[in-house]
């Protein structure tokens, strides 16, 4: 029979890793509740999803910068050619966090109905790298905290650079993947 010093041991093991599913949980359900936040066009729950130094760049190109302009950008006119009716599908994830920090590689796929009674089409699919911050104090975050995006880098998979993403969910990557 394992000791009390081993049975604590095995315990604090348990508990850390258990802590660690959990927080790539909450950072999955993050990045889900954001393709929910952008379909139903809920922008201040959208925006609320996000640091106050965010940053997301699509295809190159800087399209949001703070809560406020990523509440314009799902109010706006490119995301109101395919809303109501769009389908953001949020996945997989490689998911790496590092205590308050994490790290999220993985695909977005945005359906679209472009005609009131057109098929339903695949708009844009891409591949993302998501930087996340946990907030400890955020309202409803529960005891371990709120999981904000602080950063989103996303390529069009047609784009060469969408491979050098993708290779960052790989085990190995020094970018931010699985080591």
């Amino acid at each position: 029979m394992p000791d009390t010093d081993e049975l604590t041991a095995r315990l604090a093991t348990l508990e850390a890793r258990v802590a660690e599913l959990e927080a790539v949980r909450a950072v999955e359900h993050t990045l889900v509740a954001y393709g929910f936040g952008v379909d139903s066009l809920d922008a201040a729950g959208t925006a609320a999803l996000y640091t106050d130094d965010t940053r997301l760049v699509v295809d190159g190109h800087t399209i949001a910068e703070g809560p406020q302009s990523v509440h314009d950008m799902v109010l706006g006119p490119e995301h109101g050619a395919i809303a109501p009716g769009s389908a953001h599908v949020m996945g997989p994830f490689d998911v790496q966090v590092d205590g308050d920090d994490a790290v999220a590689v993985g695909y977005a796929t945005t359906y679209a109905r472009r005609e009131e009674d057109g098929p339903v089409r695949v708009w844009r699919q891409a591949v993302n790298r998501w930087e996340l911050r946990r907030d400890p104090g955020a309202e409803g975050g529960g005891e371990g905290g709120t999981w904000r995006i602080r950063r989103r880098e996303s390529i069009s998979l047609g784009d060469p650079a969408a491979a050098g993403l993708l290779r960052q969910g790989l085990p190995g990557s020094s970018a931010g993947g699985r080591s």
